[in-house]
C-alpha cells in the first residue's frame, strides 16, 4: 500500500484525491493546504492528517511514498516551485501539473534537483496514456502506418480568463505538444502565429507549423474562444500506408488505410468513455493487470466500409500497461521489446578519415550502429566543409534516407564564434540536433576557464536561435580537463541548449574513474563520445586500443551510469588516428567497437 501526500486540495488536488481514493493500492495520509480550511476539510474527507506548510509535513516525520503536487497560482502554474524543491530536497517521488512552471529558470532547478537526488518526478501529461493513445503508438511502432510523415493536433476549450498575453499557450498546450511528442519525437523549428479573440487581451488563438528533428511535419491549432459543440481535441496521424485520427483523447479512435476502404473504428478502447476518465487513468492501470485477460464488453470495434456496410468485430480486451513509470520527457526514443529505451550507438565518420562520406556511412550501417555522427573536422576527416556546407547538404540528405542512418552529431574541430555559426546553420538544414566543440584553449590561458564560459554562453545563445545543441567535453592538457572543472561550466552556463559530451578516455587520461565521473555530471550530458584507452599519456593509444573492449576502461560501468540515469541521448565513437588506415582495418574497429558496446547495453538493460 503506497502512502500518498497531496499538496494543495483545490480542484485538481480533489481530482486526484479521487483516483487515490478508488486505488487498492494506494492510502492517502496527508493533505497539504496554504489555507487552513481547504486542508481540514479534505483532510475529514479523506481520513488523512492536515498540514499547511510542505515544510511542516516534511519535518512532522509522516511517512509518505509518493505526492501529488496540485498547488495552483497565477495562471496555474505560479505556486509550482516552492513546495515542489520541499518535496524533491525530502526525497519524496513527486507527481506535479501542467504546466510545470511559469519560470523556465525555475523549471530547469526543479528537474536538475530531482536529478541529483535520484528522485522520481514526473508532470501529470495524461492524454499521452489512454488506451488510443497506447493502441495507436503500437500501430505505429509495428510499421503499420509506414513512414510517419505528419502529425497534426487540435485542441481548444472555451476559457474567458484574461491574463497574461501568452496564457493559452502556457497553460493549455503543454497537453498538446506532449501527445505530438509521443509520436514524432522532439522539435527542430516551430513558426506560430497567435491571434486576439474578439474583445480580448490575451493571445487566445494559436496556429503552429512544426518541424521536428526527424523531418516529420505537424501543425497544432489552439484556442481559448471555442464553444461545447466544437470538441475538445483531435489528432491526426499520417503515414505513407495508413492514417490515424483519435478523437476526444479516448472516445474514438480510426484507421484509415491507404490502400483500402476498410476502415476501423473503435469506439471506447478499455472501457474509458470521456475526457475526465483520463484523470482515472492510474485507479485503471493498476486494475489492468487482470482485467486484460479477459474481454472488455465496453470498447467494441467496427470496421466501416465506404459503401457504408459494416460488421461488429469481437471485444477488444483492455490494453496491457507495461510496467513501471511510464515518464518519458525526451520522446521519440526507440523501444526494445522489453519497453525500456533503447539507447542509440553510432560512430563518428571521423574513423573513416579521407573515404568519402558514402563509404564512412556504409561501412558504419553495416556495422550494425543505428546512427551517425558527421566529422567537419578540417585536416582529418571533412565529411561536411563547412565552407560549403550547400553544396553537399542533397547528398548528406539522401545518404541519411537511403541507409536509413539519421545524424545524431556533428563535429567541429574549433569553438571560435565564425565556424560555429556555419555549423549551426548547416545542423539546422539538415536535422542535426547537436553540434559537438572540444574547450579549445590551453591550461596556461590568460582568460583561464571563466574565459571559456563568458564564450560558451553567448555560443549556447546563438545555438537557441538555431534551435540546436552545443556540447563540449573535456580534454586534455585544456582548461577544461576533469570533473571539477566540467562541474564548473555547467554552473557558469545555464542555457537549455548548452550540454557536456563526455568522453570516457580524457577523464581516464587525468587520473579520474570515468563511470564515477559521469555520474557527476550526467543531469547536463548531452552527448557521449565513446571508446577505450591504454596508459594515461597525451594521446588515447592506437586506433586498434581505441576499440571498445581492448583498454583500461570500465565501458559496461560507464553503460550502467547512464542507464540507471535514464539517459536516452547518443553515443558515438570516435576514433582518432585511423586516417591512413586501410578500409578493412578501419572497418573491422568498428564493427569490433559494436560488438563490445552492444553487448554491454544489453547486459545493463541499455537496449
Amino acid at each position: 500500500m503506497l502512502k500518498i501526500a497531496i499538496v494543495g486540495v483545490g480542484n485538481i488536488g480533489n481530482t486526484h484525491a479521487k483516483c487515490y481514493v478508488d486505488n487498492p493500492h494506494t492510502q492517502i495520509v496527508a493533505v497539504c493546504d496554504i489555507i487552513k480550511e481547504k486542508a481540514d476539510a479534505a483532510a475529514e474527507r479523506y481520513d488523512a492528517q492536515a498540514f499547511y506548510s510542505v515544510q511542516e509535513m516534511v519535518d512532522s516525520g509522516i511517512e509518505i511514498d509518493a505526492a501529488s503536487m496540485c498547488t495552483r497560482g497565477v495562471e496555474n502554474g505560479g505556486d509550482h516551485y516552492e513546495p515542489t524543491m520541499e518535496l524533491l530536497e525530502a526525497g519524496i517521488p513527486t507527481l506535479g501539473e501542467k504546466p510545470i512552471s511559469n519560470d523556465v529558470s525555475e523549471a530547469r532547478k526543479m528537474v536538475k534537483l530531482a536529478k541529483e537526488k535520484g528522485v522520481p518526478y514526473a508532470i501529470n501529461l495524461n492524454h499521452r496514456f489512454t488506451p488510443s493513445a497506447v493502441r495507436a503508438r503500437e500501430w505505429l511502432e509495428e510499421g503499420r502506418l509506414g513512414q510517419l510523415n505528419m502529425v497534426n493536433m487540435t485542441m481548444w476549450i472555451n476559457n474567458p480568463n484574461e491574463t497574461s498575453p501568452w496564457f493559452h499557450i502556457r497553460a493549455l498546450h503543454p497537453h498538446s505538444l506532449d501527445v505530438m511528442r509521443y509520436f514524432a519525437g522532439d522539435f527542430a523549428k516551430a513558426q506560430a502565429f497567435f491571434r486576439k479573440g474578439e474583445g480580448r487581451k490575451i493571445w487566445s488563438n494559436l496556429q503552429a507549423n512544426l518541424l521536428f528533428r526527424n523531418g516529420i511535419i505537424g501543425h497544432l491549432t489552439g484556442s481559448y474562444d471555442a464553444g461545447g459543440s466544437f470538441g475538445l481535441e483531435t489528432l491526426e496521424l499520417v503515414g505513407s500506408e495508413g492514417r490515424v485520427v483519435i478523437n476526444e483523447a479516448c472516445e474514438k479512435l480510426w484507421f484509415f488505410p491507404r490502400r483500402s476502404n476498410q476502415v476501423e473504428c473503435f469506439e471506447h478502447l478499455g472501457g474509458m468513455q470521456a475526457f475526465p476518465d483520463t484523470m482515472a487513468r492510474a485507479r485503471m492501470r493498476s486494475r489492468c493487470s487482470s482485467a486484460s485477460r479477459r474481454a472488455s464488453s465496453r470498447g467494441r470495434r467496427t470496421r466501416w466500409s465506404r459503401c457504408g456496410r459494416s460488421e461488429t468485430a469481437p471485444p477488444v480486451a483492455v490494453l496491457q500497461p507495461k510496467p513501471g513509470w511510464e515518464l518519458d520527457l525526451r520522446g521519440g526514443s526507440r523501444r526494445h521489446n522489453g519497453g525500456a529505451a533503447m539507447i542509440q550507438l553510432g560512430a563518428n565518420t571521423l574513423l573513416f578519415g579521407d573515404h568519402d562520406l558514402r563509404t564512412a556511412m556504409e561501412c558504419i550501417k553495416r556495422s550494425g550502429y543505428d546512427a551517425a555522427e558527421i566529422s567537419a573536422l578540417a585536416g582529418m576527416a571533412n565529411h561536411l566543409p563547412l565552407d560549403d556546407w550547400r553544396s553537399v547538404a542533397s547528398e548528406v540528405r539522401a545518404l541519411v534516407e537511403e541507409l536509413e542512418l539519421p545524424l545524431t552529431a556533428m563535429e567541429v574541430g574549433t569553438n571560435a564564434e565564425d565556424r560555429l555559426m556555419l555549423a549551426y546553420e548547416a545542423a539546422a538544414e539538415l536535422g542535426i540536433p547537436v553540434v559537438n566543440v572540444g574547450p579549445g584553449r590551453p591550461a596556461d590561458d590568460p582568460e583561464g576557464l571563466q574565459g571559456l564560459i563568458d564564450h560558451l554562453n553567448a555560443m549556447a545563445a546563438k545555438a537557441e536561435e538555431f534551435g540546436v545543441t552545443l556540447c563540449i567535453k573535456a580534454h586534455v592538457n585544456t582548461v577544461l580537463d576533469s570533473t571539477p572543472t566540467t562541474l564548473a561550466v555547467m554552473e557558469g552556463v545555464s542555457s537549455p541548449n548548452f550540454g557536456i559530451d563526455m568522453d570516457p578516455s580524457h577523464i581516464h587520461r587525468k587520473g579520474e574513474v570515468p563511470k564515477e565521473a559521469l555520474a557527476q555530471v550526467v543531469s547536463r550530458v548531452r552527448h557521449v563520445h565513446i571508446r577505450d584507452c591504454v596508459g594515461s599519456g597525451p594521446s588515447p593509444g592506437t586506433p586498434e586500443e581505441q576499440a571498445c573492449g581492448r583498454g583500461e576502461i570500465d565501458l559496461m560501468g560507464y553503460c550502467r551510469v547512464l542507464v540507471e540515469a535514464g539517459w536516452e541521448g547518443p553515443v558515438n565513437l570516435e576514433i582518432v588516428g585511423a586516417k591512413e588506415y586501410e578500409l578493412v582495418a578501419q572497418a573491422i574497429i568498428a564493427a569490433e567497437s559494436y560488438g563490445y558496446l552492444n553487448a554491454c547495453m544489453k547486459a545493463v538493460g541499455g537496449r
